[in-house]
């Protein structure tokens, strides 16, 4: 867990712990924010990250409400970069602590809501449970860099997340991952970036800091996409056209990455 020290807490994550606890009552075990609001900061594209841990699975009911009302608390990525009032979209992940203990593999998630899901959201299609390796990632990260904002310390909840898992969880990603890249050059490599030094330090940094790590080990013909990537993510930059070398690049990350994960 995070010290709360110099950590602004978005409002939007506030009202999701009040959502969270009017609808969930005396099974909510906890609320936790995560992600960048935490690791230094918000930046312009950034998602508000909030984990819920609850006693159980919902409902039906339970379900189509918090579904509803966070349509409402949440806002694409193209009305965030509009909007004077500071919102941002969410990106809610449900876990049901039953289902937690004893550790297993891959997780389960209970419900997810993010913005790339509105769509199909809006045509009807609720969030349900699934399994995710992608949930062991963010379970790594919050364990150690997340702000409590309900209930109890999410140690108590969670099991540690081992190496192993991690591994095992970059090695059913890294595959697919160059799939993502036309059309989401920025983001695609800024994971790279992350992937590579959590396998090399073991720990989860923000986009920034891990593409600053990535930097001061790429040969100086490959470092143009990582750093314009890097500016871009801070709002300091406009990408536009800069990814020419993005796929030959992806294919080093892909190999430097593969040979951690032997």
């Amino acid at each position: 867990m995070t010290d709360n020290y110099n950590i602004k807490i978005p409002v939007q994550a506030r009202d999701v712990a009040i959502v969270a606890a009017d609808l969930f009552g005396e099974r909510l075990c906890g609320v936790y924010l995560y992600g960048s609001a935490v690791l230094g900061g918000l930046h312009p594209d950034s998602d508000v990250d909030v984990l819920i841990i609850i006693d159980g699975s919902l409902d039906g009911t339970q379900r189509a409400e918090l579904t509803k009302r966070l349509l409402k608390l949440s806002v694409t990525v193209e009305a965030a970069r509009c909007e004077r009032h500071g919102l941002r979209p969410l990106e809610v992940t449900i876990l049901d602590s039953v289902k937690l203990k004893p550790r297993r593999f891959p997780p389960r998630i209970e419900y997810l809501y993010g913005e790339w899901l509105r769509a199909e959201i809006e045509a009807g299609e609720l969030p349900m449970p699934h399994e995710s390796t992608d949930l062991v990632i963010l379970l790594r990260q919050s364990e150690r860099h997340s702000l409590r904002l309900y209930g109890c310390e999410l140690s108590a909840l969670v099991d540690p997340i081992p190496d192993s898992d991690i591994k095992r969880a970059m090695r059913g990603e890294l595959p697919n991952l160059a799939g993502y890249l036309h059309g989401d050059e920025r983001n695609v490599l800024l994971t790279y970036c992350r992937m590579w030094y959590t396998l090399a330090n073991g720990d989860i940094v923000s986009k920034d800091t891990a593409a600053e790590w990535v930097l001061a080990r790429l040969e100086p013909e490959l470092r143009r996409p990582i750093e314009v990537a890097r500016l871009a993510y801070l709002g300091k930059a406009d990408d536009s056209g800069e990814y020419a070398d993005a796929a030959r690049l992806a294919i080093y990350f892909e190999e430097k990455i593969s040979e951690l994960l032997e």
